[in-house]
């Protein structure tokens, strides 16, 4: 499934306008964004680089959910939604990315500039995609489980 990169049909205008709102990082390999349980105070939207996004069940072994990789944003429902982070998000390469913290977030929503709607429609698809991706994962897993105990 081809996910739907966040910022894919900006101008170059309005990528200028977004970046007004966001600052610029950069993330070493193995270097962590965020951990499950942490607090969501920042979104990320990655620019170039290779993010592992994972789960560590009790057993302590570490699942990989998905991999995200430029375009595409990190840790945006945790900030939306004011929830804790579900998952580990570790820089598998090098990561340059934006940062958009949740006051910031709230005033870009709250600017009538016209990318906005934009912005929104593309995080929505994102966030749809991976809940999609996600689901089938699961359904893989319980298909496995189901196959074992019968």
């Amino acid at each position: 499934m081809e996910r739907i990169r966040l910022l894919q049909d900006f101008t170059d205008a309005e990528l200028r306008a977004l970046r007004s709102y966001c600052t610029e990082g950069t993330m070493p390999p193995g270097g962590v964004f965020f951990r499950r349980g942490e607090p969501a105070d920042t979104g990320y939207i990655l620019t170039s680089g290779t993010v592992r996004v994972t789960t560590s069940p009790a057993q302590g072994v570490q699942e990989l959910l998905y991999q995200l990789g430029p375009g595409e944003g990190l840790g945006m429902l945790s900030l939306l939604d004011g929830g804790k982070r579900a998952f580990d998000a570790v820089a598998e390469t090098e990561v340059s990315y934006l940062a958009i913290s949740r006051e910031r977030l709230e005033a870009l929503l709250a600017s009538p500039e016209p990318f906005v709607r934009k912005f929104l429609i593309n995080m929505i698809r994102c966030l749809g995609g991976k809940f999609r991706e996600t689901k089938a994962q699961y359904e893989t897993v319980m298909a496995l489980v189901h196959f074992r105990l019968s």
